[in-house]
């Protein structure tokens, strides 16, 4: 039956693994990881104060419930530059915030985000401070070449600055690349045989629920084919 519990130690000994939770030990064949990933933010000044409260990493979400107020994406990669058209076509007052002058992002989604009047960059700053009473107002920017300092109005801010896979937890470092993520192949195998992973905790470029889906189809039934040749 299904066990809900956090586990905190993945081990493999003997072609076994060891699965260790703070109250409980499982031991099992093939394991299957999907566990996903976090949202990165950026620590600054406030912004624990103002998450959920205006500061937001998912525009399509909580993106409507800010129509035709002034709106900040903080990012540099295709995410920020996305989400910062959508959020154009239902505001007026667009800020991207990066770092460098320099994205990430493709030719094509920058281009297009260039070209559109609700859009206004900021760059090469960095957010120092979230300013506002119970709920967002004010961005303090940096400017990280002459030191200046500027202040927006805003109503929200997105936070496109990455993501953190749950990896921690697993004691086999061969499987992940750079980043934390799980690398697999084409059945959502690890390098460590009877090791799957599936959804946004692996390497794939994609990180989508209908994606996610797919692939535990996928590392279910190879699961299914390890054990029976196991």
């Amino acid at each position: 039956k299904p066990v809900q519990e956090e586990i905190v130690e993945l081990t493999k000994e003997d072609n076994i693994f060891c699965l260790k939770s703070k109250r409980n030990i499982y031991f099992a064949k093939s394991v299957i990881v999907c566990t996903g990933t976090r949202n990165r933010y950026l620590e600054f000044e406030n912004e624990d104060k103002f998450l959920y409260k205006g500061i937001s990493s998912c525009a399509i979400c909580d993106g409507p419930l800010f129509k035709g107020k002034p709106m900040a994406v903080v990012g540099g990669g295709n995410s920020a530059l996305e989400e910062a058209l959508y959020l154009a076509k239902i505001t007026s007052k667009v800020y991207v915030i990066h770092r460098r002058k320099e994205f990430k992002g493709s030719k094509q989604y920058l281009e297009l985000a260039l070209n559109n009047s609700n859009i206004e960059f900021l760059t090469p700053y960095i957010i120092e401070k979230a300013e506002g009473d119970n709920n967002l107002e004010k961005l303090v920017l940096r400017n990280i070449e002459d030191n200046s300092l500027k202040t927006i109005n805003v109503s929200v801010l997105f936070e496109y600055v990455g993501l953190i896979p749950n990896t921690d937890f697993i004691k086999i470092s061969e499987i992940k690349d750079e980043k934390g993520f799980i690398e697999v192949d084409s059945l959502m195998q690890t390098s460590t045989k009877g090791l799957f992973a599936c959804g946004d905790v692996t390497n794939k470029n994609f990180k989508q629920v209908i994606v996610a889906s797919g692939d535990g189809a996928l590392a279910s039934q190879s699961v299914i084919n390890y054990l029976q040749l196991n």
